[in-house]
Order: C-alpha cells, then sequence, then structure tokens
C-alpha cells in the first residue's frame, strides 16, 4: 500500500512539473513512464540544458544541469577546489564534478515527503538552475582551459 501511495504522490508532482512548464509556454520532452521531463533554455545567450526527476521511493523532486564540456585532467583538481569553495556559498542547489570524467552537473534536491508544493518550487528550481549555469558554465569553461585562475573565478 506504501509503495502505491508513493507512486500516485509521485505522479502528482510528476503533472505539477508538467502544469508548470506549460504554464510558462516552454517546450519540453516527458517521459512519464520515468517520471522525468527535459528541457533546454536560454539565459544571458547561454543555452541551459535542465532535466527534472521525480523519485517515488525519496520522495525528491530532482534538478539536473550538465555543462556541455569535459573538465582536462590536467585542471581537475583546480576545478574541484573552485567546486567546493562555490559550493559553500551556494544557498540552493550545489555543483557536483565527477574527477574521473571531468563532467559537471548542478544539481537541486526537494523533498515533497509530507508536503504540499505548489507550482512556485518547480518555478524557483528552474529559475535558480538558469541563474546560477549562466553565471557560472564560462567560468568553468575558462578555468578548464587555464584562462582562469581560482581567484579571478571568483571575482565579480
Amino acid at each position: 500500500m506504501s509503495n502505491e501511495i508513493n507512486i500516485k504522490a509521485a505522479e502528482e508532482i510528476f503533472n505539477l512539473i508538467c502544469s508548470n512548464l506549460d504554464s510558462h509556454n516552454c517546450k519540453y520532452n516527458k517521459e512519464p513512464e520515468k517520471l522525468t521531463v527535459s528541457l533546454s533554455v536560454t539565459a544571458k545567450d547561454t543555452s541551459v540544458p535542465l532535466s527534472l526527476f521525480v523519485d517515488a521511493n525519496h520522495e525528491l523532486i530532482t534538478l539536473y544541469s550538465f555543462m556541455n564540456f569535459e573538465v582536462p585532467e590536467d585542471k581537475r583538481l583546480e576545478t574541484a577546489v573552485a567546486i567546493s569553495k562555490l559550493n559553500y556559498m551556494l544557498t540552493f542547489g550545489n555543483f557536483n564534478f565527477d574527477i574521473e570524467t571531468g563532467k559537471i552537473h548542478f544539481i537541486i534536491n526537494v523533498s515533497y515527503r509530507d508536503s504540499k508544493l505548489g507550482s512556485e518550487i518547480i518555478t524557483k528550481m528552474i529559475s535558480t538552475a538558469l541563474t546560477v549555469m549562466s553565471d557560472f558554465t564560462e567560468k568553468f569553461l575558462m578555468l578548464s582551459k587555464g584562462y582562469l585562475s581560482i581567484d579571478k573565478f571568483f571575482e565579480n
């Protein structure tokens, strides 16, 4: 019975995500069987790919946004330090970095356990991801190419 309740709640959250995107006239791909939507939004001349996933088992909404490049091996330690410092400064969401592959992505998790979420949280998740990704994608790219030091990375 509990699993059925979790799945029903997850489907309701998935529908909330789709309704939110529809209300903003967003074009997106949805995979109801996976409770996943994906879209690409442009902010500050940067195309930001987003995926939102509803996890019925953990009762979470997860937003992922991947950067479209890989950090070269010789810049991974420096990038890991920058990500660690940046994550300390972020209040909603964080960057993950796979030091083996050099891939960076931004992630936000929101629990809907024992909660009644409104459409506003979906908007907040997406707008936060767009802001953070548009603010830091180019900086991470420049850091990974050696054109930017960690100190310069954190200057305005």
